[in-house]
């Protein structure tokens, strides 16, 4: 065994502490506690991987002493039983440490390694299917991979693979079974709601969510974002136009509320119908709205709401009355055609019967869309409320990792 050679692990150890077969690094120190050349004692490993043998390294704090690094880990002889000879009666321990060289490989035993860095060495005369591409794609990037004696006429595809993959492709070919906006028609306007569940923490991975960034209006609720971030344009998202309402913080905290717009879409005009705050008095829901030039006779009325979970029923009906009286006055004064849509997390379960019932009762103009579980834990308190024909509108919802919310979505025929 050399010191500051290069070993991998030749067994599972303990695989929840990333200890597993194949697991690579420096062999930094050899303690043995006899000299007769049997495998007893320690051998300390420096992984490529801090996260690796973590827990280990805390089980045996007391085995570091001057000269041990901190981020080494104690690897152990293992013993082994096992049965031999035609009646398999004689018993055989073997002990040793489970490590071998790893400085070199063959690219079959490579497959499945993750290098930083590697040489890969093409030698073979023959034509082995799908070698090439196992050794080629050991390392994370192209500047780390070095190619020896690389010869293109023996690389090989297997013939059954190929079969196999022209079948995928072809009959064999599975639906999807999310609809991804960004593959849908382009002719389509397509909307979006999310209670985002604070833009303050994933603001990344909504501006790299394909879907809602394919969508020429989305939504938001519980953004989390403050007056300052507004106004140091720190939700900006390129491409569309930004209409952000953060929601009011009587102490030094991170406001929990407020709505963010997006559009690509023409603006008419944006206005906010309700805000949550404490004083004077105490207001329980946030809604937005804001009402889109489609083309030159029609127009589209788009709400975005938030009500907490304790938000009164009283409450409730005096803003959405007062939310329909704002609808209704846009409708007498247009001399187009105008359509509705209230995307909202209402906190308020439709798979509850009478819950459907009082939400009917209170928005008796419109239907609702939405039809399936918008949570994680299999509620539907995120609705959709509308006017527009069945025939010209689709509602659906996605996913996301980064909230227990689901997107909801939204496709409008733009033949209104």
């Amino acid at each position: 065994m050399v010191l500051e050679g290069r070993y991998e692990l030749s067994t599972n150890v303990n695989v929840p502490d990333g200890l597993a077969n194949g697991t690579s690094g420096l062999v930094k120190r050899v303690d043995l506690s006899n000299t007769n050349s049997q495998a007893s004692g320690i051998v300390w490993m420096e992984f490529e991987n801090n996260h690796v043998g973590i827990q280990t390294r805390k089980a045996n704090q007391s085995l570091y002493q001057t000269g041990i690094g901190h981020d080494w880990t104690p690897i152990r002889p293992i013993s082994r039983q096992f049965q031999v000879g035609r009646s398999e009666k004689l018993q055989v321990i073997r002990k040793q440490f489970p490590l071998r060289h790893s400085t070199a490989k063959s690219i079959h035993r490579s497959q499945g390694d993750t290098l930083h860095e590697a040489i890969v060495e093409f030698t073979s005369s023959r034509k082995q299917a799908h070698i090439h591409y196992v050794g080629l794609s050991r390392v994370r990037t192209l500047e780390n991979l070095h190619i020896l004696n690389l010869d293109p006429t023996k690389i090989h595809v297997s013939p059954l693979v190929k079969e196999e993959m022209s079948q995928l492709r072809g009959d064999r070919q599975l639906k999807l079974a999310l609809p991804f906006v960004y593959s849908l028609d382009n002719n389509l306007i397509k909307l979006a709601f999310l209670n985002a569940r604070s833009f303050h923490s994933h603001f990344a991975s909504i501006k790299a969510d394909q879907s809602l960034n394919a969508c020429d209006l989305h939504m938001y609720c519980e953004t989390f974002m403050t007056t300052d971030e507004v106004h140091a344009h720190t939700y900006d998202i390129t491409g569309y136009g930004s209409y952000l309402y953060p929601a009011e913080s009587n102490s030094h905290t991170r406001p929990h509320y407020g709505l963010a717009v997006y559009t690509t879409l023409r603006v008419a005009e944006t206005r906010r119908v309700s805000a949550i705050h404490q004083k004077p008095t105490v207001s329980n829901i946030e809604c937005v709205l804001t009402v889109i030039q489609l083309q030159h006779n029609i127009k589209l009325n788009v709400a975005c709401l938030y009500s907490r979970p304790t938000t009164p029923v009283a409450e409730l009906t005096s803003t959405i009355h007062k939310l329909l009286a704002q609808l209704d006055q846009l409708h007498h004064d247009a001399v187009c055609h105008q359509y509705d849509i209230i995307m909202a997390d209402f906190n308020i379960d439709l798979t509850h019967q009478p819950n459907v019932t009082m939400m009917a009762q209170l928005l008796s103009n419109y239907r609702q869309l939405a039809s399936g579980p918008t949570t994680d834990y299999q509620s539907l308190i995120d609705h959709v409320y509308t006017d527009i024909a069945p025939h010209l509108i689709q509602c659906f919802t996605g996913d996301c990792y980064y909230s227990d919310h689901k997107p909801v979505y939204l496709t409008l025929s733009a033949n209104m």
